[in-house]
Formats: C-alpha cells, sequence, structure tokens
C-alpha cells in the first residue's frame, strides 16, 4: 500500500517547489493576519481591515513570478511603496465617488496594460490594483488612512520575510530530492507500462518524468545555483537525458509487447527486478553494484540480428541502459564550484523582467477590454448588492489576469464561477463542523490559503475554490456569515464572469486561434532547426551543444504549446477536449522521439544515407502539418494522400534489407519512424476549428492514442 501510493504522488511536486514556496507564503499571510488583527486591537480600528491584511498578503505572494529568488525579492521589495502609494492616492479620491470609479476603471486597464513588460511589471500592477480596490471598499478617512496604509505594509513585508527565507533553500538538497524524484516518476511509469490496458496511465507518468527533468534543467540554469555535478555541468546534462530517454522508450517497447501477450516473459521480469533494485531508494549498495554489473555485461553484448522485430532481447537491453543511466547519476558527486559572475544562458538574470521596448502582444486590446469589463460589472454589481457589488468587479478584472486570449478569458471565468460555487459548499460544511469555535476557523482560513496557494498554480479552479472557502470561514469569524451572503457571492461571481467573457468576445475580439497557430509554428520551427543540426557533419564538441540547445528550445516550445492549450480548455469543450489532449499528447510522443535522435547522435555513423533521408521526410512532415493548419485558416489546402508515399515507414520498406533495428543507426530509425507517425496523426486531426471561433466546422471523431509504433 504504502509502495502504491509512493508511485501515485510521484513527482507531483519536483523538488517539492510548490510546497516550499506555498508554505512560506502561507505563514507569510499567517503572519501578516497576526499582526494585523494586533494593530486592529490597539487602534480600535474596524475587525473588517483583517481581510485587507490577509488578502492583500495572499495577493502580494502569489502574483510574483520572477524567474529566481533574488528576482522575487527584489519585486516583493517593490510591492511595499508601491501598495501604500496607490492605497493613499485611491484614499484622497474615494470622497469624489465619479472619480474615484474612474480611477479604479484605469487602474484595471493599467494592471493588464503593464503585462507587456514582464513578469515584475505584473505583479506591481496587480498589487496596485488590489490596494485601489481596498482604498475604494474601506472608504477610510483621513485618520482612518494610516491604519489601512499600515496594514498594507504589513502585508507585503511579511511576503518580503517569505521570499527572504527562500533564499536559504540549499541547491545541493534541492537536485539530491529532484534525482530521488526522478527515480520514483522513472518506477512509476514503469509500472503502468508493465501492466496491460494502462496506456493512459502511463501517458500520465511519462509526463512527470518530463517534468522531472526539466526541473533538474531548469536548477542547472539557475544563476543562484552554485553547484554542479563533478564539477562539469554537461555531465549532469548527459545523464539526465539518459536516463530519462532510456526509461521512455523502455515504456514504450513494454507497452507494445504487454498489449500482444496478457503477460511479459519470465526473463523480462527477472530483468526488470534489476533495474527496479537500481530505483529503490532503499536498496543495499551491494544490489545497486550487482545490477550494475549486469547491465554492464548486457550492453557489452549488444543484440545485433538484422532483420528481426524488436522484441524481449531488445528489451533486456533496454533495460541494461536504463540500469546503467541511473547508477552513473547515482555516482554523480555533488560538488562546490566558484560562481561565475558572468550570467550563464538561460539562466534567469540574462533576461531583465522589464524590457524598455514592448512586445508585439493584444495588451492594448486587453486593456479597454479589462477597463470596459470593469466599468459595466461595478453598474451591475451594485445593482445585485450595494454592499457586495465589488465581487463582481473582482471577477471581471482578474480573469484578464494570465492570459492573453479570449478562448483563455472563457476558461478563466468558467474555472472562477465552478471554483466559487464549490467553495461555497465545501466552506459550509468546514464551518458547520467546526461549530463556531474560533481556533477551528482560524485554522480552516490558514489551510484555504495554503490550498489556494499549493494547488492554484495547477488550476485557477482550485484558486476560486479555496479563496471563497476562506471567505465563508472569514465571515463566520467576524459573524456576517449568512444565506444571503452566499447567495450574493455566486450571483456576483457569475455576472462578473459573463461581463468579462462577452466584453472579450464583443470588445475589438480577435480570434484565439492565430495564437494557438503560434506557439505551434513555434514548435515546428524549433523541430526544423533540431532536425537541420542532426544533418550536421562530423559530429564535434561544438554540433552536440548546438544539438542540446535545439532539444531544450523544442521542449520549451512544446511546453508552452500545452500551457496555451490548458488555459483554452473551456472553448474546446464542444469539439471534445479529448481531440486537443491527444494532439499534445502526440507532440510530446516527437518531443521524447526528438530527445531520443539527440541522445543517439554521438552513435551515429556519419555520413548514414538512411537516416538522413529518414531526417529529410520528416521535415517535409513538419512543413505538411503547417500547411495543414493554414488549411484550417482557410487557405489553400494540401493533398496529404499524395504525400503518404513519401513516409518514413515507407522508406523503411523499399530499405528494408538494410534497416537493422537494433543498430544505434536503426534506433535512431525507429524514433524518426515514431516522430513522423505523430506529426501525421496531428496533420489529420488539424481542420478542427476551435468552437466558438468558426462554428467548430470540419468536425472529426477524437483520435484515440494509446502508443505510438516502434
Amino acid at each position: 500500500m504504502r509502495n502504491t501510493l509512493r508511485l501515485l504522488l510521484a513527482a507531483r511536486d519536483p523538488a517539492r517547489a510548490r510546497l516550499t514556496t506555498a508554505t512560506a507564503v502561507s505563514l507569510g499571510v499567517l503572519a501578516s493576519a497576526l499582526l494585523t488583527n494586533q494593530l486592529i486591537g490597539q487602534l480600535h480600528a474596524e475587525r473588517s481591515l483583517l481581510s485587507v491584511g490577509i488578502f492583500l498578503s495572499i495577493m502580494a505572494g502569489a502574483s510574483v513570478k520572477d524567474r529566481s529568488p533574488r528576482e522575487r525579492l527584489v519585486t516583493t521589495t517593490l510591492l511595499i511603496p508601491v501598495s501604500v502609494a496607490v492605497i493613499a492616492l485611491a484614499a484622497l479620491l474615494a470622497p469624489n465617488r465619479i472619480l474615484a470609479i474612474g480611477a479604479f476603471i484605469l487602474v484595471s486597464g493599467a494592471a493588464v496594460w503593464v503585462r507587456r513588460y514582464g513578469a515584475r511589471a505584473g505583479s506591481l500592477g496587480t498589487v496596485a490594483f488590489m490596494g485601489c480596490f481596498f482604498a475604494l471598499l474601506m472608504k477610510p478617512t483621513h485618520d482612518q488612512l494610516p491604519a489601512l496604509c499600515l496594514i498594507a505594509l504589513l502585508a507585503c513585508t511579511t511576503q518580503l520575510g517569505a521570499r527572504a527565507a527562500l533564499l536559504l533553500q540549499r541547491p545541493r538538497r534541492q537536485l539530491l530530492l529532484l534525482f530521488r524524484e526522478l527515480r520514483a516518476a522513472s518506477e512509476s511509469a514503469l509500472d503502468a507500462a508493465s501492466r496491460p490496458g494502462r496506456p493512459g496511465t502511463m501517458r500520465l507518468r511519462l509526463a512527470r518524468i518530463d517534468a522531472t527533468s526539466e526541473s533538474i534543467d531548469a536548477w542547472q540554469r539557475s544563476s543562484d545555483a552554485e553547484l554542479h555535478a563533478d564539477g562539469d555541468p554537461r555531465t549532469l546534462g548527459d545523464r539526465v537525458l539518459d536516463a530519462r530517454v532510456d526509461i521512455q522508450e523502455l515504456c514504450y517497447l513494454l507497452a507494445r509487447l504487454t498489449a500482444s501477450a496478457t503477460d511479459l516473459p519470465t526473463q523480462l521480469h527477472r530483468d526488470l527486478a534489476h533495474l527496479r533494485t537500481v530505483l529503490d531508494e532503499r536498496a543495499p549498495a551491494r544490489d545497486i553494484s550487482a545490477a550494475t554489473e549486469w547491465a554492464t555485461d548486457i550492453i557489452a553484448h549488444r543484440p545485433s540480428q538484422r532483420g528481426t522485430r524488436l522484441g524481449a532481447t531488445f528489451a533486456s537491453y533496454l533495460i541494461a541502459r536504463c540500469v546503467h543511466a541511473h547508477a552513473r547519476l547515482r555516482e554523480l558527486t555533488i560538488v562546490d564550484t566558484r560562481p561565475d559572475p558572468r550570467p550563464r544562458s538561460g539562466s534567469g538574470s540574462a533576461q531583465p523582467h522589464v524590457s524598455l521596448a514592448p512586445k508585439q502582444d493584444p495588451w492594448t486590446r486587453m486593456t479597454v477590454q479589462a477597463m470596459a469589463a470593469a466599468s459595466i460589472a461595478s453598474i451591475v454589481g451594485e445593482a445585485i448588492s450595494a454592499s457586495h457589488w465589488y465581487w463582481a468587479v473582482i471577477t471581471a478584472s482578474l480573469i484578464f489576469a494570465g492570459t492573453t486570449t479570449r478562448g483563455g478569458i472563457l476558461t478563466r471565468a468558467f474555472r472562477r464561477i465552478l471554483g466559487t460555487a464549490i467553495g461555497i459548499i465545501v466552506g459550509v460544511a468546514a464551518v458547520a463542523l467546526a461549530s463556531g469555535n474560533v481556533n477551528v476557523l482560524s485554522a480552516i482560513c490558514v489551510l484555504g490559503v495554503f490550498g489556494a496557494l499549493y494547488f492554484g498554480p495547477l488550476n485557477y479552479l482550485y484558486s476560486a475554490l479555496f479563496t471563497t472557502t476562506i471567505l465563508v470561514a472569514l465571515y463566520r469569524l467576524l459573524g456576517k456569515l449568512g444565506a444571503d451572503v452566499l447567495e450574493t457571492r455566486i450571483e456576483e461571481t457569475i455576472a462578473g464572469g459573463v461581463i468579462g467573457v462577452l466584453c472579450a468576445y464583443l470588445i475589438l475580439s480577435s480570434s484565439s486561434k492565430p495564437a494557438l497557430d503560434a506557439k505551434v509554428n513555434a514548435y515546428l520551427d524549433a523541430l526544423d532547426a533540431l532536425l537541420g543540426r542532426l544533418l550536421a557533419t562530423p559530429v564535434n564538441p561544438v554540433t552536440t551543444t548546438a544539438l542540446r540547445t535545439g532539444l531544450r528550445t523544442l521542449e520549451l516550445a512544446q511546453g508552452d504549446v500545452d500551457t496555451a492549450v490548458s488555459g483554452m480548455s473551456t472553448a474546446f469543450l464542444v469539439t471534445g477536449p479529448r481531440r486537443t489532449g491527444n494532439a499534445v499528447h502526440l507532440m510530446y510522443i516527437a518531443t521524447r522521439s526528438a530527445a531520443r535522435l539527440v541522445q543517439l547522435d554521438g552513435d551515429l555513423a556519419r555520413p548514414d544515407p538512411l537516416v538522413a533521408a529518414a531526417i529529410s521526410r520528416v521535415a517535409a512532415r513538419a512543413s505538411a502539418a503547417r500547411h495543414a493548419l493554414a488549411e484550417a485558416r482557410g487557405q489553400p489546402a494540401i493533398d496529404r494522400d499524395a504525400d503518404d508515399h513519401q513516409s518514413v515507414n515507407a522508406l523503411l520498406q523499399d530499405q528494408a534489407s538494410s534497416f537493422d533495428p537494433r543498430s544505434p543507426s536503426g534506433e535512431a530509425l525507429i524514433a524518426l519512424l515514431r516522430m513522423d507517425w505523430t506529426l501525421a496523426q496531428v496533420i489529420d486531426d488539424s481542420t478542427t476549428e476551435l468552437p466558438l471561433e468558426r462554428g467548430g466546422r470540419n468536425r472529426k471523431r477524437a483520435l484515440k492514442v494509446t502508443v505510438p509504433p516502434v
């Protein structure tokens, strides 16, 4: 049971980054609440100011998303004067309601517009918006204004302390933890691949291996990390790539073997026992050493049987490679190195957070939409409830954060409304169980803050759910909870969400499809560039470094596509989320195949005509995918059927006598075959249009992706 739970939870939070951040920020919110409560008692101020200290501290912690810990510390420091200044200025305007509302609408638009300048500007804009909102909500007099400003100061200062504490994290411990999670994720994926009928589970667990590998890469690129493996940063990258790619290749092969048989051969089970030994954190050193010796012997007698299909013998060879790769990771010595004063390529410090030249993004359009949404929501919200009108405004404004497309705005609105509804149910149940106990209600608030910060980055629904739970508990603490309040909360949230979506779709509306197409085209560009580098000859350190860089670019582009699709998930409900999920999964398979090619590049003979021909055909398939996207936008269609005979599969059938699947070139051809297959599947489903964009015409049945060909 314990092992099953460990595999289920493996690598869900690489290096426990979300857990660490959520804990630190939650403690900052708790400190802000305690200090605010003490300040209220000393100044005999209104108890409602407690909500300002709590929610402003939450926003000060959650909105900071810079790349490195030091940059997040600097941004949090800047939040202090910004929040206090905005609150003071908004309070001065509060007596003139028209002027105050006009200023608030301008601030809501500015909070969206400044996001074009990077994460730091976006954080400052968000906290400025919340500060202005609280100033208008509380309507402080001149005597009350110092207390409100002091509470804002405390809210941001406590988060500054939390960010300072996060600087004390030990990079060496983080890396060792990531290694353990990579092993756990690998064992979890292996468990799913070894059992028949579990392709969906295997898909999710392979994605966790990708996420953990990316976290290790991010650790290595961090400007704050002054440690390297064996003193050579390339050693770490190469060994992680080997461990990741080999286990993924093995999982694909095992999935196909289990699909054609009720169980794996007995010999494979014995071989897999060696791999599980190396992946086991509690395995004795002598057992790991014995498994490594077995793997070394198997690799030294590499199977080579021309003209046969991949099977159990080759699976044993892949198992041995996995054992060897993870054993080499265990052997790494993590050593201190003298920090390089120059920023490393790809590090967070290499790119400033505030750019003097704005990027070509639709910020002006979204600024107008956000301002219109805030204006209309303030009117409609006050019509619903004169005392809680701000819930509609908050919803209408915040759904524009974190997205640049109307499909993304629709998704965030849907998730906020659904999360609010679920949060009311959860909050009422929790408050009922608390039976008015102040300590229990306070604990519910603290747990709600942690939940919003820990689960919120995964899905905006969780953020809305836990925030509403906090509100329910807080209103119960203040003695203001009633059925009318809960009813007003859901009504105002629905009104704000609907208004925001309507403004996005009716005011300066722009289709979400070009934004998604741009992400996909960037992915295809990165794939094309990587394929071009693979044709470079001869192999040398320069080309090897270029391949690693190209693979990283491809993986980042893949992540952008995944994020874009996830952020517009509600827009895909009409045609079914399975199709888009399968398309993203197919691209992940192509990316893993590209990683396999990069891994094999040093072993390939140069020139290899068959591999070169296959690479050219995959490049042509990627070009066809680009044309298919153009076709979906109403441009001239391409004849896909005429291109089928140019597939990698057709090439291998024509050159069957020259194809040895167990040689390095054969393994490269299998990876290219898989990549060609995934691109063909993407092309077949690419003409489906986004629902709510052009009516969703040319709909097809969702693809049922299981395991790619090997």
